[in-house]
């Protein structure tokens, strides 16, 4: 039992066991002497520190007064300083506990306001409780409110690259291999060797134009030749870019020619490293003009892909990285035709790891059309990247795409009204700038650049646009978009380079009654080669190969049996 009891001094009211009763102790705060009186007659007694101490006879217990034992019933039991300890452990609880949680989220706070909070409640602890007042814990000003973050160390926080993709090659063709099948490939020419006839002919008519003479004669102007007839020409509004399309084409390619005329002749990592800088700015940022640094990215995706899936591996490398941080349709469209055309191995690798991050709804169309590809390892690409992706919503397009014909096979084409056979062919990019292009009239039209001039050796990368020697075409113009491009070598090169870029594209020949009737006398084939790739890519996704052993699915397998023959077609 507890006796309480106020000093006469400081005025502190105190706790004192029951048992100290009749002997003399010092107050804790003030350190004067007090006599314990007894528990039952002595409650809250004032003690005068003059006075000498109570008689014991006074400390016995005197149950007849009454009206004092009432008063000692009337005050609560409790041990106030049991439970001062108590909130001070709680508390101490509850600081370590918010330490240890900062510590495992990387946050940091100075040691030693933590440690004087941590001492001043121990030293709480061994203080007589104060039963009128608590105590209180002033925050330091020159703290922060709130805890600073910090970096965590670079080890602690290592980037672990993904599980590269496995790509179930259906050949073993190298980029080397592939290189040399494409040499066989036929070459279309503007002007015969060593002649500028057609050459002198568009110029003439650019700079004299006829009453009623279109701007854009060019396609219509070569189209009656034999053996140009059938090329994807472009017309009208297809071929000419707006104004806004036009600006941002020329900024970036004349931004991406500085960067690789800056290094011209150098090792190749250093051309990449200097494209790269050109197309990033810092982490996922790249910027041209200020004004535009927000919707920058996507502008230069034509110009990144008409000048950079010729270079070499590194920049091409480049490429990939740069359109992998582009959230456009257009950049996933971009990738996929890296997939299907680029020569590399590793390089369609790298497009596919991108893509496989993607939404398969952005480039499946162009998987597919590579599927029915004239070429056939652009189809044996676009089946080994519809498996790696999973995509088995292709499903169904794979299926009616299994019954299609050859695509090489002959058919009557309805706007030439004739019969043409599909037909991949290649484009020297610097003697048929004509071809593909508009001539430039004046300085003031978009995108100029000049055309080389047989017999005298290149001009520099950086001389490409601020010339005004020479004749020029302007690239907002074009009537010729290639599908991939190719360096090759050319015989008889001197003073260019031996080494040059050529345009690969896919025309409708046009042929004879004669050459028709040879093919169409041909044994007819059970299958070719874009169909076993389409096959393939049915057995992988769908895990059902028993039909594709055969040679061609059955209807019932691919769920065409109720499907008319022009449906099919």
């Amino acid at each position: 039992m507890a006796v309480h009891l106020t000093c006469s001094q400081c005025r502190r009211r105190l706790a004192v066991s029951s048992r100290k009763s009749g002997t003399t102790i010092a107050c804790p705060l003030c350190a004067a002497p007090l006599t314990v009186p007894a528990a039952a007659t002595a409650i809250c007694l004032r003690e005068d520190p003059a006075l000498p101490p109570a008689p014991k006879a006074l400390a016995a217990p005197k149950p007849e007064v009454k009206p004092k034992a009432k008063a000692i019933e009337a005050v609560p039991a409790m041990n106030y300083r049991l439970i001062g300890a108590s909130a001070a452990a709680a508390l101490v609880f509850v600081v370590g506990l918010t330490v240890v949680c900062l510590a495992m989220t990387h946050r940091s706070r100075p040691a030693q306001p933590v440690a004087a909070a941590v001492a001043g409640l121990a030293d709480a602890e061994h203080e007589v409780g104060n039963l009128d007042e608590a105590p209180e814990f002033v925050a330091n000003e020159s703290e922060p409110d709130l805890l600073p973050l910090t970096r965590a160390p670079v080890g602690e926080m290592e980037y672990v690259p993904p599980a590269p993709l496995v790509v179930k090659r259906r050949d073993k063709l190298n980029d080397e291999d592939l290189r040399r099948l494409l040499l066989s490939v036929r070459e279309l020419n503007l002007d015969e060797e060593r002649q500028r006839k057609t050459t002198r002919t568009i110029l003439d008519m650019a700079r004299k134009p006829k009453e009623g003479q279109e701007f854009h004669f060019t396609p219509d102007l070569l189209a009656v030749r034999g053996d140009l007839a059938g090329l994807p020409w472009r017309r009208g509004a297809d071929c000419q870019l707006g104004k806004e399309p036009a600006e941002s084409l020329q900024n970036v390619s004349r931004k991406i020619r500085d960067s690789m005329g800056r290094v011209q002749n150098r090792p190749n990592d250093e051309l990449a490293t200097s494209v790269k800088n050109t197309l990033h700015m810092g982490p996922g940022q790249v910027v041209i003009r200020p004004n535009t640094k927000n919707n920058f990215k996507d502008v230069t995706i034509p110009a990144a892909m008409q000048m950079l899936m010729v270079e070499n591996r590194p920049v091409r490398r480049v490429l990939v990285e740069h359109l992998g941080t582009v959230g456009e349709s257009t950049a996933s469209e971009a990738l996929a035709r890296i997939a299907l055309f680029d020569l590399s191995e590793q390089i369609r690798a790298d497009a596919l790891e991108v893509l496989s991050r993607r939404s398969p709804d952005e480039y499946r169309q162009v998987l597919l059309d590579g599927l029915r590809y004239p070429w056939a390892p652009v189809a044996d690409h676009a089946a080994e990247a519809l498996v790696v992706l999973k995509d088995k919503e292709a499903l169904p397009a794979l299926r009616r795409l299994s019954l299609e014909p050859d695509p090489v096979a002959p058919f009557y084409d309805n706007e030439q009204r004739s019969y043409v056979v599909r037909e991949l062919v290649r484009v020297n990019h610097l003697t048929n700038c004509l071809m593909c292009h508009a001539p430039s009239r004046g300085t003031t039209e978009m995108v100029r650049g000049r055309i080389p001039v047989p017999d005298q050796p290149l001009p520099p990368i950086s001389q490409y646009y601020e010339s005004n020697d020479g004749i020029f075409v302007r690239a907002d113009v074009t009537y010729l978009r290639q599908d991939f491009s190719v360096q090759q070598p050319v015989e008889n090169a001197n003073p260019w380079p031996t080494q040059q870029r050529f345009d690969y594209l896919v025309r409708l020949r046009p042929i004879g009654t004669n050459e028709f009737l040879k093919l169409s006398r041909l044994e007819p084939k059970e299958t070719y080669p874009q169909r076993e790739a389409v096959l393939h890519a049915i057995k992988e996704l769908s895990g059902k190969g028993a039909s594709a052993n055969r040679g061609v699915p059955a209807s019932a397998d691919i769920g065409l049996e109720n499907e008319s023959p022009s449906d099919k077609r």
